[in-house]
C-alpha cells in the first residue's frame, strides 16, 4: 500500500504508475542488504520509493521535448526562411 501511494502521488497516468511501482520494487530488492535497521522497515521502504519516484520524475522532465505551437504564421514564416536559404545557396 505504501509503495502504491507514492506511485499515485508522482505519476500522471496509470501506465506510469505500473512502471514506477516496478522500479521501486526492483530498487528495494537491490538495496535490502543496505537496510541497517536504524529506522522501521516501512520508513526505509517509503524513502526508497520516494527517492525512486523523484529520480524518475527528474528524468522525465529532462527528456521532455517541447515543440512550438504550429500556427499559420509560423508555418508561412518557416516556408519563407526555407526559400531564402535555398536562394542564398544558389548564389
Amino acid at each position: 500500500y505504501l509503495i502504491l501511494k507514492v506511485c499515485k502521488i508522482y505519476c500522471p497516468s496509470p501506465s506510469d504508475i505500473d512502471d514506477l511501482f516496478q522500479d521501486i520494487v526492483l530498487n528495494l530488492w537491490k538495496g535490502i542488504s543496505s537496510f541497517k535497521g536504524h529506522s522501521s522497515l516501512s520508513t526505509w521502504i517509503y524513502r526508497v520509493g520516494l527517492n525512486t519516484a523523484i529520480s524518475q520524475s527528474k528524468k522525465l522532465q529532462k527528456n521532455k521535448l517541447v515543440f512550438p505551437e504550429k500556427t499559420p504564421e509560423n508555418v508561412e514564416y518557416n516556408k519563407q526562411d526555407e526559400k531564402d536559404n535555398l536562394n542564398s545557396h544558389k548564389n
